[in-house]
């Protein structure tokens, strides 16, 4: 296989805890390629 790489990061608050700021909860890859992707704790959707 290869290698991975991250590249949704930055909800937990504490990374060894299990609070966090929400959590990614739905994908979407769109026709031009990039991704769509929302989280549960504020109700956003990012691109």
């Amino acid at each position: 296989m290869g290698y991975y790489e991250d590249f949704v990061y930055g909800f937990l608050t504490n990374p060894s805890g299990p609070d966090a700021f929400g959590r990614p909860v739905g994908l979407l890859v769109l026709k031009d390629g990039s991704l769509l992707f929302s989280e549960d704790g504020n109700n956003r959707l990012y691109q």
